[in-house]
């Protein structure tokens, strides 16, 4: 994904963990998490944070969405109704 940075990818733990610079500065950071759930069926679980001590306005919120919104797009061929 565009404007992403790929800090640490742990495989055997299904977990990515990227950044992402907002247009004013400010640095958020992003926890992604595959997770079984059951056989043939997994979770996804995503964390936002930004950096600093001011609130974020939302922004953590639209990242997550947006990431959701991406592997809604990538994984719809594969989905079980």
């Amino acid at each position: 994904m565009k404007g992403y940075k790929v800090l640490h990818e742990v495989q055997n733990v299904g977990e990515i963990v990227m950044e992402k610079k907002t247009a004013v500065g400010r640095t958020m950071d992003i926890t992604i998490q595959v997770v079984g759930t059951s056989p043939g069926s997994t979770a996804v679980d995503i964390y936002s944070a930004s950096r600093g001590s001011l609130g974020d306005l939302g922004a953590n919120y639209r990242i997550i969405q947006e990431i959701y919104s991406v592997l809604d797009r990538k994984l719809a061929s594969y989905k079980i109704s």
